[in-house]
């Protein structure tokens, strides 16, 4: 039974790492478990090694990211680290105890039809598991939810997975109308994420960067008469209020086209707080504002109850402002540039928890509306970045709008597949 455990660790860490090559034995995993959970004896011992054969490699990301990113010790990023794995594999366990409890039980009332009954009632708990019981398992770390571990990512490789859920939504009556293009110029940070520059605190070199960044990819493409002139740039483009340099935006728009429309991730200043905000500018003013509405836990929210564990602080907010998600009275929900373009901004985290009715919502029948996506994957190494891109195609898939993936090192459109 060991044995099996391991294969099915195996299946399931060859189809994440390796997505693209081998994404469709995921799909394998689930059966060596079913044979393990036929025996009640150190089911949850077992469900809790294949949980550190799972979690303790998965997580590698966030050991990496805390090493290479935070200001905390190296103590205290191996210790958050095998916390995470170790956490989530107690959940893999009672996964494993209820399940073989479950086909136990089965097994003494099923009469002939046990192992029918056996393979349903395991597909169920399964599925309870991965796609309701992680979320909520992670809450109470300040968590929304952790979609990045969904078995559905690496199968996000296949055309004919994403065409199957085109299909499945059509039948239901719930498919989108067909996108329209949309052009954009992509203007990319002037500094990476770990670049040590001795300028990258000076706000006006930051921002005679930007300029110069924004007159070399100005005249990058042409647009048709009836397109809006669109630039658009990641979240760390510039890493200060931007309301609090207002004289930048009219330095940078002046470069622009006039009527273009920019469209940039930056920070909020307001009332002494801080929001992490998209900004829609144009001919040297503000026009429009989203803020962001779902907070990343630790790296720019302290959750309420881990804010008196100071130390849990030193990774990212130690030398960083504390955002703020309070923001009913400010901002909008979607930006309309011109008659024929909506866009919906998402900045990073927040992306993966909307939801169809939502975005349905905000949509409008007689404009071409598109999901702006903004976000950091530099801060990831390529394993998880490829996990990353993955979801974002499986959620843009669910969501069956089109989306814009503007990152520090690329920016790249995503249309749904359609049945």
């Amino acid at each position: 039974m060991w044995m099996l455990v391991g294969l099915s660790a195996v299946l399931f860490n060859c189809a994440f790492f390796f997505p693209h090559q081998v994404g469709f034995l995921i799909l394998l995993f689930p059966i060596p478990i079913f044979f393990v959970v036929q025996q009640r004896s150190y089911a949850w011992l077992k469900g809790f090694v294949w949980g550190l054969c799972i979690f303790l490699p998965h997580f590698w990301w966030l050991l990496m990211m805390l090493i290479k990113h935070s200001e905390g010790s190296l103590t205290l990023s191996v210790g958050a680290y095998l916390y995470a794995a170790m956490y989530l594999s107690l959940t893999s366990g009672l996964w494993f105890w209820f399940a073989a409890i479950l086909s136990s039980y089965l097994a003494k009332i099923g009469r002939g039809a046990q192992r029918i009954l056996q393979i349903v009632s395991f597909s169920m708990v399964t599925i309870f598991y991965w796609f309701f019981f992680i979320d909520y398992a992670v809450r109470p770390m300040g968590f929304k939810g952790y979609p990045f571990i969904s078995p559905l990512i690496p199968l996000a490789s296949y055309r004919w997975f994403l065409k199957s859920i085109a299909l499945g939504m059509y039948l239901l009556g719930m498919q989108s109308q067909a996108p329209r293009d949309v052009a954009y110029i992509y203007c990319p940070p002037v500094m990476s994420f770990d670049s040590n520059v001795p300028w990258r605190t000076d706000a006006q070199i930051v921002g005679q960067k930007i300029r110069e960044a924004l007159r070399a990819v100005r005249d990058e493409r042409t647009f048709a008469p009836d397109q809006p002139i669109l630039y658009i740039s990641p979240e760390t483009m510039f890493a200060f209020p931007l309301n609090s340099y207002p004289e930048m935006i009219g330095r940078w728009t002046s470069i622009l086209p006039q009527g273009a429309n920019w469209i940039m991730a930056s920070t909020l200043a307001h009332s002494g707080r801080y929001f992490a905000t998209v900004f829609r500018l144009r001919d040297g003013v503000t026009v429009a504002l989203y803020l962001k509405k779902i907070l990343t836990p630790f790296t720019e929210k302290m959750p309420p109850y881990w804010s008196a564990l100071d130390v849990l602080r030193s990774p990212f907010l130690k030398r960083s402002v504390e955002y703020s998600d309070d923001c009913k009275e400010l901002g909008v929900d979607f930006f309309d540039i011109g008659d024929s373009l909506r866009i919906i901004p998402r900045l990073c985290m927040e992306f993966f928890f909307c939801t169809r009715d939502e975005c349905e919502k905000l949509c409008d029948q007689h404009k071409n509306t598109w999901i702006f996506f903004f976000t950091s994957e530099e801060w990831f190494d390529y394993y998880f970045r490829q996990n990353f891109d993955l979801l974002v195609r499986l959620r843009s898939q669910i969501l069956g709008l089109p989306v814009v993936f503007c990152g520090n090192l690329a920016c790249y459109k995503i249309v749904p597949e359609r049945a």
